[in-house]
Formats: structure tokens, C-alpha cells, sequence
């Protein structure tokens, strides 16, 4: 049986650049905050430790600092959301205070 010389160096080619695409390909994937994000639309917004006037105030975010949800809904009563700042820290922010806002791309994260 003769085997066609250019068609066995196509398939070594073929076979070659799908391994050099696969691991380029799976580096690109990433992930965007599952509930969205908030941005703030007051001079400044309180994060606080629970979901309530009286709880302590943990940090602070100023205008347009954006921040990411961390529950699909906000409280019952409606007037507090679960946010997580650009520093990591969780907590809630009044509702009063934010909008909501499409998420930046530097909120995503790559998947490996």
C-alpha cells in the first residue's frame, strides 16, 4: 500500500496546529459576575456589616466606584443590596445610594 507523501505531511500539519490552539483557546474563556453590578450614584455609600441603618459602617465607597452584587435580589423590604467593593470587602449598601450599572471588564475573571 502506497501512502501519498502530501497528504500524510497535511495531516501532520492538521493535527499539529489543533494541538497549538487548544491551550490558547482555554486560557481565553472568563467570567463575569453572576448577578451584575451596582455603581454608586451618591457622593459616597456606607457599606455596612449587615443589612441595616444600625450596622456598623465597614468601609466606604465613593461616586462612580462600581460594585458587585453578591445576591440576585436585594433584602425583602428592598432598601439594602449584598455588594462586594473593588477591595474584596462584603457587606450592604442602601439601595438609596447606588444604581444599577453594567459590570467593567476588569471585574471579570479568567478561567484556566
Amino acid at each position: 500500500m502506497l501512502i501519498n507523501p502530501r497528504l500524510m505531511a497535511l495531516a501532520l500539519c492538521a493535527a499539529a496546529t489543533a494541538v497549538t490552539l487548544t491551550p490558547a483557546t482555554a486560557q481565553t474563556v472568563s467570567t463575569r459576575p453572576a448577578y451584575g453590578c451596582f455603581k454608586v450614584s451618591s457622593a459616597q455609600a456606607n457599606i455596612r456589616a449587615g443589612s441595616s441603618a444600625n450596622a456598623d459602617v465597614i468601609a466606604t465607597a465613593i461616586k462612580n466606584e462600581t460594585l458587585v452584587k453578591r445576591r440576585r435580589f436585594c433584602t425583602v423590604g428592598g432598601n439594602w443590596c449584598a455588594v462586594t467593593t473593588n477591595k474584596g470587602i462584603q457587606g450592604f449598601a442602601a439601595k438609596a445610594d447606588i444604581k444599577v450599572s453594567a459590570c467593567p471588564a476588569r471585574t471579570s475573571t479568567t478561567i484556566n
